[in-house]
């Protein structure tokens, strides 16, 4: 049993074009602007518990490109800005 109906697309931000094959299938691409306002607001409820970040890989900085090429399995790539004790 098929989840798009008859003649129906799927457009994801989480598909690779590359590798799409799928002729329903529509990847889209957009550029996301930080917002400080919403940021604080993410950190607070991270620190309060509320939500819980799925890291799936820490990259040190210098693997920076490693990281943005790579695409994770589960959970975001995570680049740590400072040396690990």
């Amino acid at each position: 049993m098929g989840t798009l109906r008859k003649g129906g697309q799927l457009v994801t931000i989480a598909a690779d074009a590359e590798r799409l094959t799928q002729p329903r299938v529509r990847d889209a691409f957009f550029i996301v602007e930080p917002n400080r306002v919403q940021l604080i607001e993410i950190a607070r409820l991270i620190d309060a518990g509320v939500i819980r970040p799925i890291v799936g890989v820490a990259f040190a900085m210098d693997n920076f490109r490693q990281a943005y090429e790579e695409k994770p399995l589960r959970g975001k790539h995570v680049l740590r800005s400072i040396a690990e004790l």
